[in-house]
């Protein structure tokens, strides 16, 4: 996941909680941040970047791997290690949030095996594939849990001028608004809002966009040559290109 410049306060757990209680009210904390949008048949979803951010700071980390007792004699990995929670911090911030939304049994170990084979979040989103890197134990929750979770909070973010990113759904588009702008003619046209956090670029001060969708590449490629365009992606077959 890409930072932003966009954070509000941080989330801070409450000293004296057990590790149930620390899991409740992060999934509390991402459930009221996340942004919920429909349109024209579509209900948008996802726990913006800034909010991910606020939840996974290095003290709550800590203290999450400091209260899963199970961690400390049964598996390789060193809870108690600032390296383990530095990590965590910097390369696996959704993931740590994605893995605690799910519910899944043994939260912690289910995500330390997985970034220790190497999956952060520039990996998101894990699709079914990602069986490789999962152990055998993790399947069935790793498709009935985490998979949903991660559907629910998970949104990209976009860079200035990149054109061929892909999205994997159009529900985990981050969008705030979004509204019809075509004229009857051409490819449809939209006014959207973007969530400043997953914006990174020149573009960033102002989430507020104009989007064409396409379902012709040649059209799409024509007009993007002759258009200033601020990015640009692909999700199920279709081209949009943001202005």
């Amino acid at each position: 996941m890409i930072v932003s410049n966009h954070h509000d306060m941080a989330f801070h757990l409450q000293d004296g909680l057990s590790l149930n209680e620390m899991f409740d009210a992060i999934r509390m904390y991402l459930n009221d941040k996340k942004g919920v949008l429909n349109f024209d048949g579509t209900t948008y979803q996802y726990v913006p970047n800034d909010a991910i951010d606020n939840v996974a700071i290095l003290e709550n980390i800590k203290n999450i791997l400091h209260a899963d007792t199970s961690l400390d004699t049964t598996t390789p990995y060193n809870p108690a290690g600032d390296a383990t929670a530095l990590g965590i911090q910097r390369w696996a911030r959704a993931l740590f949030a994605i893995a605690i939304k799910s519910i899944m049994p043994r939260t912690m170990l289910f995500f330390l095996e997985v970034t220790d084979r190497g999956f952060t979040d520039v990996n998101l989103p894990l699709t079914a594939s990602a069986h490789r890197v999962v152990p055998p134990c993790f399947y069935t929750d790793y498709d009935k849990l985490f998979q949903p979770a991660m559907q629910g909070i998970f949104a990209p973010s976009f860079v200035s001028l990149k054109s061929e990113q892909r999205v994997h759904q159009v529900s985990s588009i981050p969008l705030i608004s979004i509204q019809s702008a075509t004229d009857g003619e051409g490819e449809p046209e939209f006014d959207v809002t973007f969530h400043p956090s997953h914006l990174v670029g020149v573009h960033t001060k102002d989430s507020k966009c104009e989007m064409m969708i396409f379902t012709s590449v040649s059209n799409a490629i024509l007009f993007r040559r002759k258009m200033v365009f601020r990015f640009a992606f692909w999700c199920e077959e279709k081209y949009y290109i943001v202005f």
